[in-house]
């Protein structure tokens, strides 16, 4: 495909997204990104699935790139006849469950066009990052079946002897929903003196004698949605706040990853996670990590990030198909400067850095340019049998 040709690129989402969805108004993420494809030849528009018509063939879209200020949702929907690429955005696994028709249909009208199909499950994500020799440090983690799974780790952290330079708050292991955003659901373990404590993804502390007590508590909150437990690390904090790295990555147009760009998140005070939506806040990379090891360890940390984020990337990529477009990393750099991969997401959030946005938006087309060559080449090969 040359370079200038014109693509028309459908950003898959939902009604509720689209109509309340702070990315789709007049100067929101998407909208901003539409905009910017018009230097690319890149036409974005918005869709759902009730508007994909599989009789007729077509898709009711509306456009994004419009210069005006009315809210995409407000606009009258166009009738397209194709789409040369798809991008994936809906926002909740059951939304993506319930459009799984959709899904394979709009693969099969784009030739394979359409890029991050699904949401990663995180036990699927560790067995397959394990058995595929990756190099990457990844905390120990299994799935929680029952309640005994629950009071066996409970009973390990109650019993793990304590050491004198153990730094306030430790924790011993967190509970992470298999499927989940933003922390929500997350619950972290640690052991004070002889006694366990609690914490959720709002900071709430509960204090339990023993691990059959906590696990009485607990278990009842859990059951009903599947868990993994996951052995927490000596990870490095600021004052009592844990930071992590944020990476993101994306395909360029030769359909080789990238790094886009890493942030730095700090959680709140005594909280299992660094979401900023759960209390965490942004800080500069460097001054993050120059704050908690020498210059050049720093250095060496960033450069284990990058090459890690994109060994991940690959090794996912190529279990998925060559279908994966963009992905995120969190990493937890521990107190001897080991950095290990706590979670990937297939779906990456906007970056609270402008630098990393704009290198987002920019490498998007990139992104798009890639999945329409691809589809084009493999028609190609069809059409020659």
């Amino acid at each position: 495909m040359k370079p200038d040709a014109v693509l028309t690129v459908g950003l898959f989402t939902t009604a509720r997204q689209l109509q309340n969805g702070h990315a789709y108004r007049p100067g929101g993420r998407f909208v901003r990104l539409a905009k910017a494809g018009l230097k690319h030849d890149v036409f974005l528009y918005a869709f759902v699935p009730e508007w994909i018509d599989e009789a007729r063939r077509m898709i009711r879209a509306v456009p994004l790139f419009l210069s005006d200020r009315t809210s995409p949702s407000a606009r009258r929907p166009v009738v397209l006849s194709a789409l040369d690429v798809v991008y994936n955005r809906l926002p909740t696994r059951d939304d993506e469950a319930r459009a799984l028709r959709a899904i394979r249909t709009l693969e099969r009208w784009t030739g394979g066009a359409l890029f991050n199909p699904r949401f990663f499950d995180k036990w699927s994500v560790y067995i397959l990052l394990k058995l595929s020799g990756a190099t990457v440090f990844m905390p120990h983690t299994e799935r929680c079946i029952s309640k005994g799974d629950l009071i066996r780790w409970a009973e390990g952290a109650k019993s793990a002897p304590l050491q004198a330079d153990d730094p306030p708050g430790l924790f011993s292991f967190y509970l992470k929903p298999l499927a989940s955003r933003l922390g929500e659901g997350i619950y972290a373990v640690r052991r004070e003196k002889d006694a366990l404590w609690l914490v959720d993804a709002e900071g709430q502390r509960a204090r339990f004698a023993d691990a059959w007590a906590l696990a009485d508590a607990l278990w009842p909150l859990i059951q009903s949605r599947a868990y993994l437990l996951q052995r927490a690390v000596r990870r490095s904090t600021l004052s009592g706040r844990a930071v992590d790295l944020r990476a993101l990555v994306q395909k360029n147009a030769r359909g080789r990853f990238r790094l886009s760009g890493i942030g730095a998140r700090v959680g709140a005070p005594g909280a299992p996670t660094t979401h900023i939506a759960r209390g965490g806040t942004v800080r500069a990379l460097r001054s993050a990590l120059d704050a908690l090891f020498f210059p050049a360890e720093t250095v060496q940390i960033i450069e284990r990030a990058k090459a890690a984020s994109l060994a991940v990337a690959e090794r996912l990529d190529a279990r998925a198909g060559g279908r994966l477009g963009e992905l995120s990393l969190d990493f937890a750099p521990a107190e001897d400067g080991a950095l290990w991969l706590l979670e990937v997401n297939a779906k990456p959030m906007a970056f609270d850095e402008t630098r990393i946005e704009r290198r987002w938006r920019a490498g998007f087309f990139q992104t798009v340019r890639y999945f329409a060559a691809r589809a084009k080449a493999h028609a190609g090969l069809r059409g020659g049998k």
